[in-house]
């Protein structure tokens, strides 16, 4: 399966990989590859503080979260989210293009109420309007019948 998403990307069409939706892949696979990005560990949940650095969203917001820590595979990409709480900091969001295509990673809210937090909203909307601008006109149907 990863192997028809990084396809998918690579001929223009825009992946968003919310936090477990990259977890159960190892660093050196393609996916994780294309994300730039994986899955470390969490704590149990606790207040964690989000500052971003895109100036149409929010520029901080604080949710009771499960603190996900994540590696980078490398610097090419835009670290636009970065997360801290008791149990440390990590890089929480970042996107960048992949092919004719573009790929956001995204960590925060494990759970409804995190995940309808306005602010987490808004700044998640500014990243799937930057996946979907300008977006090429990939038939991601096609992809599905693989």
């Amino acid at each position: 399966m990863s192997a028809l998403i990084t396809t998918y990307v690579t001929h223009g069409g825009s992946w968003l990989a919310l936090h477990s939706g990259m977890s159960n892949y190892p660093i050196d696979s393609g996916y994780s590859q294309m994300l730039k990005g994986y899955f470390i560990q969490h704590p149990e949940p606790l207040p964690v503080t989000y500052k971003c650095d895109l100036t149409d969203s929010p520029s901080q917001f604080v949710i009771q979260d499960e603190h996900y820590q994540v590696g980078l595979v490398d610097d090419y990409t835009h670290i636009f989210l970065r997360s801290f709480s008791d149990a440390g900091e990590s890089d929480a969001g970042w996107r960048h293009f992949y092919g004719s295509g573009k790929v956001a990673g995204y960590v925060p809210a494990h759970d409804i109420e995190g995940m309808l937090d306005q602010q987490n909203l808004a700044l998640l909307k500014t990243v799937v309007d930057w996946l979907l601008t300008h977006q090429s006109s990939v038939r991601w149907k096609q992809y599905l019948k693989m």
